[in-house]
């Protein structure tokens, strides 16, 4: 197999991480949040929105898992889970807003 063009050894290394570091970043800063909110109220609904973003994100990649090594479907990038993730978000902040709508009856 022939090397693709451009840096090679630790450059191309950090050269593939650079762009990840946002996204890391990102979920030091989410961290940084829960642990320094100061409502419990609030956090609690953080935590659950959290809760269920991981759920959300962890079950996709396991399933796409297995369906790929059937293959039955085509192989994604591993870093799509962080894009499922805060997609995940969005779901746990609906459901959120429709757990604290029902007990607010």
């Amino acid at each position: 197999m022939v090397p693709p063009p451009g840096p090679h050894g630790p450059i191309a290394f950090a050269a593939a991480i650079l762009p990840a570091l946002p996204i890391v970043a990102i979920f030091a800063v989410y961290a940084r949040l829960l642990v320094e909110m100061p409502d419990e109220y609030v956090r609690m609904l953080l935590v659950r929105q959290s809760l269920v973003a991981t759920a959300f994100a962890l079950s996709i990649c396991t399933i796409w898992g297995f369906l790929e090594a059937f293959a039955l479907v085509p192989h994604v990038q591993a870093y799509f889970a962080a894009v499922l993730w805060c997609a995940g978000l969005g779901v746990g902040g609906c459901i959120n807003f429709l757990v604290e709508r029902r007990a607010a009856r």
